[in-house]
């Protein structure tokens, strides 16, 4: 059997979109809080305890209903982004399925890493938009500071500022 190799979805496009739902809701501050889109989308944010320890979170379709898992003993920073992950799975991949759907983070990311990829860097968008990040790297903030402003940790903070071209990876 020949394996599927799904496109990637280009890095700009990804923001673009997740800056796309940021704008369709009327979220212009910081911290983004991405409990408020899932309510807005319909889509329960549930707590739950996987036998897979590697496994944060996970996104499922059954029907009409769509429902956001995560780990219920993770930090508050972490929940804040496996949800912000599972709803890059939701508008990027989840639109056009048919029928039932279960999308796990964690420990099936290399099921299909393409999407594992464009689901962090939608969440990395969604939570620390380019332009509020843009203006505080202007400020002079540090990573922690910046990390706190936004609500999230400073290893998101670190990556996402190396994905923009803001730090190196020798700098972190």
């Amino acid at each position: 059997m020949e394996a599927v190799i799904e496109m990637r979805i280009p890095r700009e496009e990804v923001e673009r979109r997740a800056e796309s739902i940021l704008g369709r809701y009327g979220i212009k501050g910081i911290p983004v809080d991405p409990l408020v889109i899932a309510s807005i989308e319909k889509i329960a944010v549930k707590n739950a305890v996987f036998k897979d320890q590697n496994v944060s979170g996970l996104i499922s379709k059954q029907g009409n209903e769509i429902s956001i898992y995560v780990r219920n003993e993770d930090a508050a920073n972490r929940k804040k982004f496996t949800i912000a992950h599972e709803l890059g799975h939701f508008f990027l991949h989840l639109q056009e399925v048919d029928g039932d759907f279960v999308e796990f983070s964690g420990a099936h990311q290399y099921e299909n890493p393409n999407r594992e990829i464009e689901a962090n860097q939608f969440a990395s968008a969604m939570l620390m938009p380019r332009n509020h990040l843009e203006t505080a790297w202007q400020m002079g903030l540090s990573i922690d500071e910046m990390a706190k402003k936004f609500g999230v940790s400073a290893d998101s903070m670190k990556y996402r500022l190396v994905d923009l071209g803001f730090l190196s990876v020798g700098m972190i």
